[in-house]
């Protein structure tokens, strides 16, 4: 099952305020969200 992930536009603005690193490990936590990959970052 293939899940399309849909960021809103007050999301996007937030990750651009964020250094790289965090922003990576957010938008992975995100997309491992289906699949049931639930961990505190």
């Amino acid at each position: 099952m293939k899940y399309n992930i849909r960021y809103e536009k007050r999301c996007l603005k937030y990750l651009d305020k964020l250094d790289r690193n965090m922003q990576l490990r957010i938008i992975k936590a995100i997309n491992q969200l289906p699949l049931g990959d639930v961990k505190k970052l």
